[in-house]
């Protein structure tokens, strides 16, 4: 109601305030809550002529030009900049200035408005009470066709790598395809090699857990909030109390120490809506810093000190399956990034960071994506995309030549030195 008094007011005064919501959510941009320019200028044409709404802030418009998907030509539309703040959603939220602006807080100027006083306005608007963080958040497409995502493999598909007993049901194939429209984008920065115990097979990494998703929940537009392109919010997995957004459900499967709220709590970048990247809408981007520790089943062992270990991570949700949550490596860089990877030497990641322990270094790195299903009636057609890190290591052999293969040569070379002193010197060392 104070709202709508306050429009009424600033449209008296001055023709700049006001516009009708009656073009809401057209294409190209109805993931952006935008509003085209409405043929009815007036609070009386918007309210009786059409179903929209009046929205009581500055009608200023800017034009947008898009590719139309059906003629492939190129469009020009107009658009009210500030219509976002007074969609659906976001109306009942809104805070308005004498100045006909958005604002941070009633009759408060937008002048006024500090970066905090923005910032509190955004997190208490995104995460309100009806914010469930412990619901995986989805698209309208979640509950899908099986035919439009289709990850699990035929039994007869050459990417199958285990089938089941009877031949019939591939259980574990190699595929990047999607198993559903809601994904997490999962990279690994390899910060610094921590313990490598061969006699314990455990592994202790330093890395940089980075997962990029998006959430419907957390969409905004920074000319609703004071220019804010992007915001930090504390998140944690497998916490209610220190994390106040929904965190992807991933864990190390060969763990020593699970992942699940073994990382400590971070600041996830919520990004905004823009007309110029609608990408961002909504998107999440988290890099946490902890130590993985794995069980690992290291080969190479029997050609010691020559030898080439290797260690296999394997990360995967424990309790969403694909159609909901799926899982892909970030596009970007393939899910991997370590600073002495001589295939990209514009690697950064932290001016201390190495790959090397003690007498081992990181050789390589792979990665690959599985999907896994289980051996029973109900569960063959639930997809489990798994994300598996092949670590390579190599051993300084110099160290081990110098210290230990070399010296043992030349005292068994020594050892002979016995049987060749002639008998003729009466005496001779045993």
């Amino acid at each position: 109601l104070a709202v709508a008094l306050l429009g009424q007011v600033l449209a008296q005064e001055d023709p700049a305030y006001g516009f009708c919501m009656d073009q809401e959510g057209e294409p190209p941009w109805e993931r952006l809550d935008y509003a085209g320019v409405s043929q009815h200028h007036t609070e009386a044409e918007c309210l009786n002529k059409t179903e929209g709404w009046w929205c009581p802030l500055r009608n200023e418009t800017a034009e947008y030009t898009y590719i139309d998907p059906k003629t492939q030509n190129e469009v020009k539309k107009m658009y009210y900049v500030y219509s976002p703040c007074c969609s659906r959603a976001t109306i009942a939220m809104l805070k308005i200035g004498e100045e006909g602006y958005p604002t941070c807080k009633d009759f408060t100027p937008r002048a006024n408005c500090a970066y905090h006083n923005w910032a509190e306005k955004l997190t208490n608007d995104l995460l309100k009470d009806t914010y469930d963080l412990s619901i995986t958040p989805g698209t309208p497409e979640t509950f899908y066709n099986k035919t439009d995502y289709k990850c699990v493999c035929d039994a007869s598909d050459p990417r199958c790598v285990r089938r089941s007993n009877d031949g019939k049901t591939c259980l574990v194939c190699e595929t990047s395809s999607q198993c559903g429209p809601d994904a997490v984008y999962v990279a690994m920065h390899f910060f610094k090699v921590h313990t490598i115990n061969l006699r314990t097979s455990e592994l202790s990494l330093s890395v940089w857990l980075r997962q990029k998703w998006y959430d419907p929940r957390l969409k905004y537009h920074p000319q609703c909030y004071g220019g804010i392109k992007m915001i930090g919010v504390q998140a944690k997995s497998g916490s209610l109390s220190e994390s106040r957004i929904w965190t992807p459900d991933l864990e190390l499967y060969n763990n020593e120490k699970p992942l699940w709220g073994g990382f400590s709590s971070r600041l996830a970048n919520i990004h905004a809506c823009t007309m110029v990247n609608g990408s961002d809408c909504g998107r999440v981007y988290w890099s946490v810093p902890g130590i993985i520790k794995a069980l690992c089943k290291y080969k190479g062992l029997a050609s010691f000190p020559y030898d080439q270990l290797s260690c296999e991570l394997e990360l995967a949700s424990w309790a969403t399956e694909g159609r909901v949550q799926d899982l892909h490596f970030n596009k970007k860089d393939d899910g991997i990034t370590w600073v002495d990877d001589p295939n990209k030497v514009d690697t950064t990641g932290g001016i201390t960071a190495g790959s090397t322990y003690q007498d081992i270094a990181i050789k390589g790195i792979s990665a690959r994506r599985m999907v896994t299903v289980y051996d029973e009636e109900s569960e063959r057609d639930v997809p489990w995309p798994t994300l598996l890190y092949n670590i390579e290591f190599r051993r300084s052999g110099g160290w081990y030549e110098s210290k230990l293969v070399w010296p043992m040569v030349a005292l068994t070379f020594l050892s002979f030195a016995a049987f060749w002193i002639s008998p003729e010197m009466g005496e001779r060392l045993v």
